[in-house]
Parts: structure tokens; sequence; C-alpha cells
């Protein structure tokens, strides 16, 4: 797979993910735990995000929110690739 995922860091109840892709590709992952949130931040790149059904498109510079506790994966299909941060509330 062409993601790489660096934690960062551990506050409490939260927790901050640098990643970036190295190449196009596809990741899926399991749902967090119930009442959380995640938040990315794109820093380079796009990124296909696709939650249960619903398909988001990610820009550069763009913040998006969602419920982390429902099943979603993200695909890269762009060149620079994408990287950015997850920060997830618990």
């Amino acid at each position: 797979m062409g993601v790489f995922l660096f934690f960062l860091s551990f506050f409490s109840s939260n927790e901050i993910y640098h990643f970036y892709f190295k190449a196009s590709g596809k990741t899926a992952f399991a749902a967090n735990v119930a009442g959380s949130t995640k938040h990315i931040w794109l820093e380079q790149g796009s990124l296909l995000m696709f939650i249960a059904k619903k398909r988001v498109s990610i820009k550069t510079h763009q913040l998006i929110s969602f419920n982390a506790a429902i099943p979603h994966r993200f695909e890269c299909i762009s060149n620079p690739f994408a990287k950015g941060l997850f920060y997830v509330v618990y």
C-alpha cells in the first residue's frame, strides 16, 4: 500500500497523525469508537473520501470533519500525492 501514517501525539482523548501517499492507491480504516470525530487537514494534493456510501472530494488546504465511528476509506489518484494531518477526538 502507498500510504504512511506517523503517530505524532496523544493528548488524553486526542490523537494526531501525519500521513502521506507515496503512490496512487486506496486505504480503509475501521470505524473509531462511538462518539469520536476525525478532522482531516490536507496539506498537498487531493483525496477522495468515502464515508459509508457518501463520496467527498478534499482539496489542498481544506479541513473536513466527520463522525469517525462510521467506516471510511480514502483514495489518492492525483500527483502530487496527498499528504496532511488526521486529528481524532474521542
